[in-house]
């Protein structure tokens, strides 16, 4: 939202018949103060967010941890191909024309 140089004015004169013009002055100072202090607030987060997500390019830093290789006499961990489930198609039904799959265990 933006607001143009009339709804700035607007504002402006509502603001001089609410507060009056001996408190406009005081009014706008706090106000600057406020936007200030809240720039420098965001201003300190986002840097602090950059350095902690920055990465480290120094000497000293190390290297990320790696995973060890695969070996490949390993047995994989799963269901054999005989194993696997089975799914079964129905017939569409007159109030759906979508098939649906229903997976079976197999017996034994």
């Amino acid at each position: 939202m933006q607001l143009g140089p009339a709804e700035i004015l607007v504002v402006l004169i509502i603001a001089l018949l609410v507060f009056g013009p001996s408190r406009l002055p005081d009014m706008a100072r706090q106000v600057g103060r406020a936007v200030r202090e809240l720039k420098k607030f965001q201003h300190s987060i986002s840097s602090d967010m950059g350095s902690m997500f920055s990465e480290d390019h120094s000497e000293a830093a190390t290297p990320a941890p790696s995973l060890p290789p695969l070996s490949t006499g390993a047995k994989k961990s799963g269901a054999k191909k005989s194993e696997a489930k089975k799914t079964v198609k129905k017939k569409p039904t007159k109030k759906s024309g979508a098939r649906k799959t229903v997976a079976r265990k197999p017996d034994g």
